[in-house]
């Protein structure tokens, strides 16, 4: 039978009881018996399942509380027997959400899986912070400057920044024109419809225009 200790809400739970009569014997046989329950201290309910004699001389008996019945953190339960003399059995059930075998097996889980992986969490962190100094003053040749470092730095230093360079910064890939790309050139602005002869030739035939144009001006009276 699987542990009922706690007695586990909303869980059917098995009662061992036995009756008494007022005068402290036990009641072996018992004949009509009466079974109330109250959940929460809420209205009192009959309770559905029958009484089971387990024992005929010593008076033990059991009763399965249902499931419904035992829905409730305080459970009440009341039991009486018709026998003359007899004295109401009364207890009340506290309930829980687990109960002591399914606590175990919570238990025995953290220990078998949750406990390792937190464990090789904790060891990769380790692992990790373990060639950290350890405090900042202590601080040294841990975070000293690699050489690859170093020569990157000397390349770039001030004194490297602030000098003028004395060739084109992109001398690798310049290439000055040779001097026959500049006569070609030269030709191709003299031969061009509006080159510099073609305008030289325009401005002197404009001047000889305008100078007759000054004469004639002259002599109107």
């Amino acid at each position: 039978m699987a542990s009922q200790f706690p007695p586990k809400k909303n869980t059917a739970f098995t009662l061992y009881f036995t009756l008494y009569k007022n005068d402290g014997t036990v009641i072996a046989n018992p004949g009509t018996i009466t079974k109330k329950v109250s959940i929460d201290g809420g209205a009192i309910a009959d309770i559905a399942a029958a009484v089971t004699e387990e024992d005929t001389t010593y008076g033990q008996c059991s009763l399965v509380i249902a499931a419904g019945e035992m829905n409730g953190d305080a459970i009440w339960l009341y039991i009486k027997d018709d026998t003359t003399g007899c004295v109401p059995f009364t207890c009340t059930l506290y309930t829980t959400a687990n109960t002591q075998d399914e606590i175990g097996a919570n238990v025995a889980n953290i220990h078998d899986t949750d406990l390792p992986a937190v464990k090789t969490v904790v060891e990769n962190i380790q692992a990790k912070t373990d060639n950290l100094p350890a405090s900042p003053a202590a601080v040294g040749s841990e975070m000293a400057l690699t050489a690859a470092y170093d020569a990157v730095k000397t390349a770039a230093s001030q004194s490297s920044v602030n000098a003028i360079p004395t060739a084109p910064l992109l001398a690798a890939n310049y290439t000055a024109p040779d001097n026959s790309t500049i006569g070609t050139i030269n030709t191709a602005i003299a031969n061009a419809t509006y080159g510099l002869a073609a305008l030289r030739a325009l401005s002197a035939a404009t001047k000889a225009v305008t100078d007759k144009l000054n004469n004639m001006i002259e002599v109107v009276p």
